[in-house]
C-alpha cells in the first residue's frame, strides 16, 4: 500500500494551521470553525496566516510570493538602474583618467620643449662672442644638456626619462658609448620615480641600459639588470609585447661572453617568440639574423645557413 508522509505533505502554513486546530488547550485552538476557514483562505490567497507567530521576514516572504511579478519587475528595474549607474561611473572615471593622461602628456611635452629651447638660448646668452656661440659643437651642447637635465627636469620625472633617452641616443650616434650608457642609467632612475616598480617602461629603461653596456667594461651588470627587467614585466603581466622579445634577445647577447649554449637557446627563444606573437614585425628577421650569428659562433654552420 502507498504510504503518505504527512510530515512532508503538510510542511509550511498548512501544518501550522492543522496543529493549531488540534491543540489540547481550548484557548490555543481556533475559536470557531469560521476562524479556521478564514486562515485556510488566507493561506490559499498567499497571505500571512494567523496560526503562525508574526515576524517581519515571514510577512516579507508572503508579500514576495503574492506579488512575484511586480517584485521581479522591480528587481529588474533596480538591477538596470544599478548597472547603469556603475557603467556611468566607470565611463566618467575612464574619461577622467584619459583627461589626466592627456594633461600629463601635454605637460611633459611643454617641459621637454622648454628644456631644449633653454639649452640653445643659454648657448647664445652665456657666450659674449656670437661667433663662439656658433662654433659650439654638438658634443658641448649634449654635455651641457646632460649637466642641466637632472635639476631642470627634477619636478617632471616623465620628461626627465624621455630627455635622458634622447641624450643617450645622441651620444651613441656620436660614438660616445660610455656617456650614452650613463644617460641610460639616469633614465632608469627617472623611470622608477615616474612610473613605479612594475611598469613596462621601467623594464624598457633597464633593457636599454643593458644594450648600452653589452660591449663595455660594465657588462658584468648585464644579467642582474636583465633579471630585474624580467621581474618588472612579470609583475606587470606583460608576456607577449615586443619588449619581452627584446629581453630574450638581450639575454642571448649577455651570455655570448660566458656560454654559447645559453646564447643559442635564448636566441632561438626570441625567434620562436616573435614568430608566435609578432609574425608581421621586422623583429622576426632581426631575431633570425641574431640566432644565425649565434649558431655560427657556436660552430653550427648548417643551422646558421638555414636561418
Amino acid at each position: 500500500p502507498h504510504v503518505v508522509d504527512w510530515t512532508l505533505a503538510l510542511a509550511g502554513d498548512i501544518d501550522t494551521i492543522v496543529m493549531k486546530a488540534l491543540r489540547k488547550e481550548a484557548g490555543a485552538r481556533y475559536a470557531t470553525a469560521d476562524a479556521l476557514a478564514q486562515d485556510l483562505e488566507r493561506h490559499l490567497r498567499g497571505e500571512p496566516v494567523l496560526a503562525r507567530a508574526p515576524g517581519a521576514a515571514y510577512h516579507l516572504r508572503k508579500f514576495v510570493v503574492r506579488h512575484r511579478w511586480g517584485v521581479a519587475a522591480g528587481g529588474i528595474a533596480a538591477a538596470a538602474l544599478v548597472t547603469g549607474t556603475v557603467v556611468s561611473l566607470w565611463q566618467a572615471n575612464l574619461a577622467r583618467e584619459q583627461a589626466a593622461r592627456a594633461e600629463r602628456e601635454a605637460t611633459k611635452a611643454r617641459v621637454v620643449q622648454g628644456f631644449l629651447l633653454d639649452l640653445f638660448r643659454a648657448n647664445s646668452v652665456e657666450q659674449s662672442d656670437p661667433l663662439q656661440a656658433q662654433r659650439t659643437t654638438a658634443r658641448e651642447l649634449l654635455d651641457r644638456g646632460a649637466r642641466r637635465a637632472g635639476s631642470a627636469l627634477a619636478a617632471v620625472p616623465e620628461a626627465l626619462y624621455e630627455v635622458q633617452g634622447t641624450l643617450a641616443d645622441m651620444y651613441y650616434q656620436l660614438g660616445l658609448t660610455d656617456e650614452a650608457a650613463l644617460r641610460q642609467r639616469e633614465g632608469i632612475a627617472a623611470a622608477r620615480r615616474a612610473f613605479g616598480p612594475d611598469d613596462p617602461r621601467l623594464a624598457a629603461a633597464l633593457i636599454a641600459y643593458a644594450d648600452a653596456i653589452v660591449d663595455s667594461s660594465h657588462r658584468g651588470e648585464l644579467l642582474p639588470v636583465l633579471d630585474e627587467a624580467r621581474t618588472v614585466l612579470d609583475a606587470a603581466g606583460d608576456t607577449t609585447s615586443e619588449l619581452r622579445g627584446r629581453l630574450l634577445s638581450m639575454y642571448a647577447k649577455a651570455h655570448s661572453y660566458t656560454s654559447m649554449d645559453e646564447t643559442v637557446r635564448y636566441a632561438d627563444e626570441a625567434v620562436a617568440f616573435y614568430r608566435r606573437h609578432h609574425p608581421g614585425s621586422a623583429s622576426v628577421k632581426a631575431a633570425m639574423q641574431s640566432a644565425a650569428a649565434a649558431r655560427r659562433q657556436a660552430g653550427d654552420f648548417a643551422g646558421a645557413e638555414g636561418l
